[in-house]
């Protein structure tokens, strides 16, 4: 009975993988649309190219085939992996047509955001794929379970907020938003809030950051402010010597991201905490590589289980030593002491077993909400 279910959970989590390959085959996003769509950039390529080494960087991976009873019963490993993965795959899903890939995207594809309508464009982009990922999501649980397993639409039509309200609130903004060029000093930061009658309560916060950061992240997730849920997404975007951050929040959550901003220590460990809250990410392979083997496990295995941390909580692991060290040389003694600890900070975590029945209990709360 037991290895039953696991082979269902295996089953549908290899169909998953077979819906959202490049060789699938889905319609293209924009409504009315019937085209087939083409493997589509939800970061470009452009932008990649500013943390790539030799067009490659390092990406998390769920190595989906690889899982079966033991994992439950004397779990050793996690099963998920760091691999190197080309600019023209990172980043990549079934979303457009070939025609409105090129026409809607072709701004930020060849000139990076420069524009207030690029960040929309940005936004967008990145709200299709993560609302098309959770539809692969739904499938797969649908064909092979004949049921939903860890989506849970219920919870997802009860959020104030969700995928599917912003993808149409940024479509309405698009659909006539001027081209103007934005300006922002570094570490200078943006609050931009759109009129509009579909989500009248969202807010864009907008972040150049003075340095750059060795990644490229996108994420979505949804928060909890007296009993009701809003999806927020964080985007962060490198440039050839800085990074800009994207945040699309609800209004009332604003205070809960605003301190991140504040210096560029802050900012690197919302950059950390964000990456470490079920991300999904890609890194210069040069920062990959001064990892030690044993900080490429604890990083890859505290990436797995993701419910360990809190919303906005410091990670206890420096991630990128180089920019923490150029960056508190500016910070007292105090500062400088308790962040030099992360690097080379060595935790203890739970076992392996426990932080797996946790995260299973986890998965179970999500489910009824």
């Amino acid at each position: 009975m037991f290895e039953e279910i696991i082979k269902k959970e295996r089953d549908m989590k290899l169909r998953y993988e077979k819906l959202i390959s490049k060789k699938s085959k889905h319609e293209c996003l924009i409504k009315d649309c019937k085209e087939k769509s083409i493997l589509s950039h939800a970061i470009s390529k452009t932008t990649l190219k500013h943390i790539a080494q030799e067009n490659h960087l390092i990406y998390q991976k769920f190595d989906r085939a690889n899982f079966n009873i033991n994992d439950f019963i004397e779990p050793n490993n996690v099963n998920m992996k760091f691999e190197t993965i080309g600019i023209n795959e990172a980043s990549t899903f079934k979303g457009f047509c070939k025609k409105h890939d090129n026409n809607i995207f072709e701004q930020i594809d060849n000139k990076n955001i420069t524009t207030l309508r690029d960040v929309l464009l940005q936004l967008y982009r990145t709200t299709c794929k993560n609302y098309f990922l959770n539809d692969m999501v739904k499938e797969a649980e649908i064909d092979i379970l004949k049921k939903e397993h860890y989506f849970n639409t219920n919870f997802i039509n009860k959020q104030e907020v969700n995928l599917e309200n912003i993808i149409l609130f940024l479509d309405d903004l698009l659909d006539d938003f001027p081209n103007e060029p934005f300006y922002i000093k570094d570490n200078e930061v943006l609050f931009f809030s759109p009129v509009s009658n579909i989500q009248p309560n969202l807010l864009v916060m907008l972040k150049k950051t003075n340095i750059k950061f060795p990644i490229a992240l996108e994420s979505s997730f949804a928060l909890s402010l007296n009993n009701k849920y809003y999806t927020s997404i964080v985007i962060i975007i490198p440039t050839e010597n800085s990074s800009i951050i994207i945040v699309l929040t609800h209004k009332d959550l604003e205070k809960q991201f605003t301190p991140s901003f504040r210096n560029n220590l802050k900012i690197l460990n919302f950059v950390e905490s964000i990456m470490m809250l079920d991300s999904e990410f890609y890194i210069d392979p040069k920062e990959f590589e001064s990892w030690s083997q044993e900080k490429k496990d604890i990083i890859k295995t505290d990436l797995y289980f993701f419910n360990e941390r809190k919303f906005m909580q410091e990670y206890d692991i420096s991630i990128f030593d180089n920019l923490r060290k150029m960056i508190i040389s500016e910070e007292n003694i105090d500062i400088q002491q308790y962040e030099l600890k992360k690097i080379n900070y060595k935790p203890i975590r739970e076992s392996l077993k426990n932080r797996f029945w946790k995260l299973g209990q986890f998965i179970e709360r999500i489910r009824k909400l």
